[in-house]
């Protein structure tokens, strides 16, 4: 039963709702040209961050996209039986595997690209461009706060367990 805080609070006023909400509803309206492609939400994601930075590991494009690691592992590997992406052992590193965009994941790239843009296009059209700016501003700024704090608990997380193994 909800007391008397959250009887006032309406959660399209939440920010992690509203955040979330936009990004599935934008999501889906860019939805039809990604099925006609045979790609997946997830996939469009790799390819976008591939094209704009160039070759990454998986670590680095799990940061990019949200996507966990293993999760990407698969997806990673399905995009290469698609002929996307390839994966190649760095010489520095043979730990470490770049993923690359090959010829037909930039051509799809190119052939998305203008659906995805122009989805941006509709839900911005209705503002000055100072306040799309600004929104977008904001968002990286919340982004860096957020990847700051998960990168702290991470460290956190791995120092209690050292700790732990250490200890013991």
């Amino acid at each position: 039963m909800p007391d008397a805080q959250t009887k006032t609070f309406d959660i399209r006023d939440f920010m992690p709702y509203l955040v979330a909400r936009v990004g599935s509803l934008m999501a889906q309206s860019f939805a039809p040209p990604m099925e006609a492609a045979g790609i997946t939400l997830d996939m469009w994601r790799v390819l976008m961050v591939l094209h704009f930075n160039g070759p990454l590991t998986l670590i680095e494009i799990s940061r990019n996209t949200g996507v966990k690691t293993s999760t990407l592992s698969r997806l990673v590997g399905r995009m290469a039986d698609k002929r996307l992406v390839t994966r190649r052992r760095s010489r520095q590193d043979a730990r470490t595997v770049q993923i690359s965009l090959r010829r037909e994941g930039e051509a799809m790239f190119q052939e998305l690209w203008p659906a995805a843009a122009r989805s941006e296009d509709i839900v911005t059209a209705p503002f000055p461009a100072a306040d799309v700016e600004r929104l977008k501003a904001m968002l990286r700024e919340i982004e860096t706060i957020l990847v700051a704090q998960v990168d702290a608990a991470a460290r956190e997380s791995r120092d209690q367990k050292d700790g732990a193994v250490t200890d013991g």
